[in-house]
């Protein structure tokens, strides 16, 4: 049985940046349980940042890169609608 009933756009964002959130988490804690962030700011010539800073910079990163993940799916999936 196929359901015709079209999913709003602004739920269907909703849904793609809370799932994205959760999924996150996990490549955040494997990051920075193998890398320091201090060690690697030693190793690279970038501006001295606190490791909160660090640790909010590459979870902001993770979710973006798993938010456009899954909005490109969404998107496909919608058939370019």
């Amino acid at each position: 049985m196929t359901n015709n009933r079209k999913t709003p756009a602004p739920l269907q964002v909703a849904m793609v940046l809370w799932l994205s959130f959760l999924l996150a988490i996990a490549p955040t804690g494997i990051v920075f349980s193998l890398f320091d962030p201090n060690a690697v700011s030693a190793c690279l010539t970038v501006p001295e940042v606190s490791p909160l800073a660090a640790y909010s910079i590459g979870f902001f990163a993770f979710w973006l890169l798993c938010a456009g993940t899954g909005l490109l799916c969404v998107y496909f999936l919608s058939g370019g609608e």
